[in-house]
């Protein structure tokens, strides 16, 4: 603060005193005893004002955080559904295909069989 600010201040002060000095006593007294308690009345009411805004942001802040938090949960229980689905077609996958591998020993064991005794009658003729 300048000097020059300060000198205003004073002055404003006391054309502010001078005001008061015609004042009856009684209301003097009552401006001194009331004035600091109306002041911190209008500051709280202000600081409350304020603090309602801010908790109505505060509030605004928690839901759109809580709505993107409830998308990518939705998103991550979809992608494990998919998975698990995954996991269970696989397991039907291996269950067919030991199906067919059951089914495919068995006709190799078939075709060595006639292999075999198709061996065993060409032998029977080279031998008689």
């Amino acid at each position: 603060m300048t000097g020059a600010e300060a000198l205003a201040w004073m002055k404003t002060i006391l054309s502010i005193l001078q005001m008061i000095g015609g004042w009856p006593l009684g209301l003097s007294v009552a401006v001194a005893i009331l004035g600091p308690w109306l002041v911190m009345f209008f500051i709280a009411r202000s600081l409350e004002k304020q603090a309602a805004k801010h908790d109505l942001e505060t509030v605004k802040l928690v839901d759109s955080i809580k709505d993107v938090i409830s998308v990518s949960v939705k998103i991550y229980e979809t992608r494990h559904l998919e998975a698990v689905q995954m996991y269970k077609d696989n397991v039907e996958l291996v269950k067919s295909y030991s199906k067919l591998a059951a089914d495919q020993a068995a006709i190799i064991h078939l075709n060595t069989q006639a292999m075999t005794r198709l061996v065993d009658k060409i032998d029977d003729r080279r031998g008689m």
